[in-house]
């Protein structure tokens, strides 16, 4: 045999090969038992001789059939080896940021579909998926058109309906949103997510027998969806059925332990059904938990203002036992736990004001912000505060790093900064004075990153706290030069965090918007939050929960102060009664 016949003869079987391993990947790792294919595809995994792009397909594939029976860690596993295995295959980045996403890790996941996106731009599930992790962020504005988008791509993607609906019904649209569950359904009547959602749906517009018979009929196809569950909770309590609506959440909370909207409901429903203890615990637990999404924060708002209110006042466990037994014999009822008088605790606040801009002219509130809230600060206890005003790069600098010392050992670390910030590629970053920043690429060099802070704070034992009023209009964003090989997008406004631990930033105006000035001396954020900071007993998430009211109802829902983070399940007050 020839050198010439011996090479086609071997090319002509690595392509059988190829051709075998592919045919594997798509009929065994495609059945309709997921237990079998995450099996097969496994079993494909294992072989030799696979080709990068049919490997990072393989892991794809596991990868959704992971998702599907809500293994998410593993599913995201997956989508890390199949971007591995071929870093321009889209598919890896879909998966991977599908995972992210109902981790409720919504910036990487954002950043995965872009990428999908980017590299195939008829990847309609990447678009459709993407809808979804912007609406959970709050991007409602970004989230309508991906998911119109998904629809063009492909009008019979049934998840993009459901998607879309989802943002009909956040934005009150009911009619629209329930036109698109039962598109969803039309493609697919066993399509159960779109039954529980249009089931959520009905039930919130007061149509509770059609919206449970969606539910069960959800549940009959997928017994596994735990919001579905919360729904039907919702419609047994609707018609005073509240041993049946326990039983749900209970079931719900079982699927998903990080439920915090489940735990909220069930923590208001015992209290309803004179069971204080439980319900505490079930509050408590929820503040403790990551909001994955608004109604989840809400769910926390109200969490923490029910158990604001229980330690103003006795709830017996039972009023029933109460009644019959002589006060000597009951046992104490039990009590949130909250944080002891500021006597007993260590609290630092830094507070820094930047007005005189040397470059780009002179802001009018941010000094005076400043002062007030470092007046509220005081006249909340606080005794250990650092102002600074008009503090170029190395002054602010040297403060933080002074801040960071202070608060190595404090109970409460507290950062208020009002002045210009802004954010490029996705990071934050706080302006000093004299920062030119006339090139994107020196925005390192001139500008103190968000994440600097947070670090000097996170050394405090209980409440790690940044409060930015730094949203305004910015003129350093109109005037830098992009950096010839920059990908990096320079954003309105701040963006969104999804800070790690027991932390707390709050925004004077939601990410990718901007903050008013106002007309007096202050602005309607430093006003709303000197008002509502020094309240007694106020938990400190109902509290930014009011300064959100105060300052929507004055600016006409011009603005929407917003918080990111959780710091666990104490309640955490800037001031306490005496006890």
């Amino acid at each position: 045999m020839s050198r010439w016949t011996l090479l086609v003869s071997l090319c002509v079987l690595a392509a059988c090969l190829a051709g075998s391993a592919q045919a594997e990947l798509t009929v065994e790792c495609k059945s309709s038992d997921r237990d079998v294919a995450i099996a097969a595809c496994t079993k494909f995994l294992l072989r030799g001789g696979i080709s990068a792009r049919d490997r990072a397909a393989a892991h794809e594939r596991r990868g959704w059939l992971l998702l599907a029976k809500r293994r998410f860690d593993e599913a995201l596993a997956d989508g890390n080896h199949a971007i591995q295995a071929d870093p321009r295959y889209d598919g890896g980045y879909a998966v991977r940021g599908t995972a992210y996403s109902r981790l409720g890790r919504f910036e990487p996941s954002i950043k995965d579909f872009s990428r999908a996106i980017e590299l195939n731009p008829t990847n309609a599930v990447a678009f459709s998926n993407r809808c979804l992790s912007y609406l959970y962020r709050e991007e409602a504005d970004r989230a309508f058109p991906d998911c119109n988008r998904a629809v063009e791509l492909n009008p019979k993607l049934v998840s993009t309906y459901n998607n879309r609906g989802l943002y009909f019904a956040n934005v009150q649209q009911h009619d629209r949103a329930l036109a698109d569950y039962a598109r969803a359904l039309e493609i697919n009547p066993m399509y159960a997510v779109a039954l529980a959602n249009r089931g959520r749906t009905l039930v919130e517009m007061g149509q509770v027998e059609r919206g449970m018979a969606d539910v069960q009929r959800a549940l009959e196809i997928d017994p596994q969806i735990a919001t579905a569950y919360r729904t039907r909770a919702e419609g047994h309590l609707k018609r005073a059925e509240q041993e049946r609506a326990l039983a749900d959440l209970m079931r719900a909370i079982e699927l998903d332990p990080v439920f915090v909207e489940a735990y909220v409901d069930r923590g208001e429903l015992y209290l309803k059904m004179n069971q204080q203890t439980p319900a505490i615990e079930d509050l408590r637990k929820s503040l403790g938990l990551p909001a994955r999404r608004l109604k989840e924060r809400n769910a926390q708002v109200r969490a923490a203002a029910l158990l604001t209110s229980l330690t103003q006042k006795k709830v017996p466990a039972n009023p029933i036992i109460e009644a019959s037994t002589p006060a000597s014999q009951q046992p104490p009822a039990s009590a949130p736990k909250f944080t002891a008088s500021l006597a007993s605790e260590r609290r630092v606040a830094l507070v820094i004001g930047n007005s005189a801009y040397a470059h780009v002219g002179t802001l009018k509130n941010p000094a005076n912000d400043a002062r007030t809230i470092a007046s509220a600060l005081k006249r909340s206890g606080f005794t250990d505060i650092m102002e600074h005003y008009d503090v170029g790069l190395l002054p602010m600098a040297a403060a933080l790093k002074e801040f960071g010392d202070r608060a190595a050992n404090a109970d409460w670390a507290v950062i208020y900064f009002a002045g210009h910030g802004i954010e490029i590629g996705g990071v934050a970053y706080l302006i000093p004075i004299d920062a030119k920043i006339e090139k994107d690429s020196h925005i390192a060099d001139e500008a103190v990153p968000l994440d600097r802070m947070l670090q000097k704070a996170e050394s405090a034992k209980k409440l790690r706290l940044v409060i930015l009023d730094a949203c305004r209009n910015n003129p350093f964003a109109t005037r830098m030069a992009r950096s010839g090989s920059s990908t990096r997008s320079i954003g309105q406004g701040l963006p969104a965090l999804e800070p790690e631990g027991d932390v707390l930033v709050a925004y004077a105006t939601k990410h990718g918007t901007t903050a008013m000035d106002g007309e007096g001396e202050n602005s309607p954020y430093a006003l709303a939050l000197a008002q509502n900071l020094p309240a007694p007993d106020i938990d400190v998430r109902v509290m930014f929960g009011r300064v959100r009211d105060t300052v929507r109802k004055t600016t006409n829902n011009k603005q929407e102060p917003y918080t990111y983070g959780s710091v666990g399940g104490d309640l955490l007050f800037f001031v306490a009664s005496a006890r």
